[in-house]
């Protein structure tokens, strides 16, 4: 009988205790997410958080669908070393070491296997959370890397950190290159790019980030990006025949080189639709070579003056209206239009003259 008390009394006692931790947990739930709610969410922000990434930029194409201007995604790959093991760490430190240094060199630094040995038991000792390998790796690049020796544990074994961006590349090069223009971070965007930013960019997006060290600014993703479906901005459409701006390119090229010009700009339009099938703008730089550095073509819009001028009287001849001999009062070059006075570019003080004087020597009167 005593010897069933006494198992009573010690399960009652036990009973009580999970009972007393079980209200302690509630309690402490409770504190924590209601009463306490706005402090710790404040705190947890500092170092995760919500933050907005841009989408992937859409693609620039000329017609039948060549590309112009494309997004290249690229891979930075650094290791966190406070994740880490000692044991997985000294086990794999140096077939890791002997990798990096085999590694293709436009990617990574070249270094023999003992420097990145060195490099990496001292990151390992500082416990770096950001130590940097490499940066600019395409996709092909990116997968032999992370199949490297302790890198292949992933990232809460083998500190993996990576991060995906877009690059801006032109397949054609100097080809139209100011037209397409330029996507910049931190500058003014131009030509096409700048012109249609809100359509190439696309929406923006929320992506859930945790700080690496309080002491630093350095956000990495706290889910694979990969993981997520990437979002894309829109594709642009333009009239430019990449064969014809092969020939025009280059053909304004061989002229400038031939007369040593500071520049020269050709347009090639479809008459019967208005379309831009091909321009090119260039300009001579510092070091001799000919480079698409401004589009005179469309940056120095001007109204259109004498050309208009010759193709009036042009329309106005082939109709029977005029002939080099008619009179025309120019006015003292000046024309009132409604409530607007138009003025001759240069003062010339001329009235009655012939059409042939009107277009041989205007707007200039010696």
């Amino acid at each position: 009988m005593d010897r069933k008390k006494e198992l009573l009394w010690r399960a009652y006692l036990v009973t009580f205790f999970f009972v007393a931790a079980s209200l302690v947990i509630l309690f402490k739930i409770f504190k924590i997410s209601v009463l306490e709610r706005d402090k710790w969410k404040q705190k947890g922000e500092v170092n995760v958080q919500w933050r907005t990434v841009d989408a992937d930029r859409g693609n620039i194409y000329a017609e039948e669908e060549t590309l112009l201007a494309t997004s290249v995604q690229f891979f930075e790959v650094r290791m966190d070393m406070k994740v880490i093991r000692q044991s997985d760490f000294n086990a794999n430190v140096d077939s890791l070491a002997i990798f990096l240094s085999n590694f293709n060199p436009s990617y990574i630094r070249p270094k023999s296997a003992a420097q990145w040995k060195t490099e990496l038991i001292a990151a390992k000792r500082k416990e770096n959370r950001y130590f940097y390998i490499a940066k600019g790796l395409d996709i092909d690049a990116f997968n032999q890397l992370k199949n490297a020796p302790l890198l292949r544990l992933g990232k809460y074994k083998g500190g993996l950190i990576y991060s995906r961006y877009g690059k801006r590349v032109k397949p054609y090069k100097e080809l139209a290159s100011r037209t397409i223009g330029v996507d910049r971070e931190n500058a003014d965007r131009i030509g096409l790019e700048g012109y249609f930013d809100k359509f190439l960019k696309g929406e923006t997006d929320q992506r859930l980030m945790k700080r690496l060290s309080p002491s630093e600014d350095i956000w990495v993703p706290v889910y694979d990006p990969s993981e997520v479906q990437i979002k894309r901005g829109d594709d642009i459409m333009t009239t430019i025949n990449i064969g014809m701006q092969d020939i025009v390119h280059h053909e304004l090229l061989e002229t400038c080189q031939k007369y040593n010009a500071e520049g020269g700009t050709v347009i090639m339009m479809e008459t019967a639709t208005g379309a831009i099938k091909a321009i090119s703008n260039l300009a001579k730089a510092e070091d001799g070579n000919y480079y698409e550095i401004y589009n005179w073509g469309v940056g120095r819009l001007s109204e259109p003056g004498s050309t208009m001028k010759l193709a009036t009287v042009l329309a106005l001849m082939e109709d029977g209206y005029a002939g080099l001999d008619t009179m025309v009062n120019l006015n003292f070059g000046l024309r009132k239009f409604a409530d607007r006075t138009m003025h001759d570019s240069e003062k010339h003080g001329k009235t009655w003259v012939t059409m042939q004087q009107a277009l041989k020597y205007l707007p200039t009167w010696e």
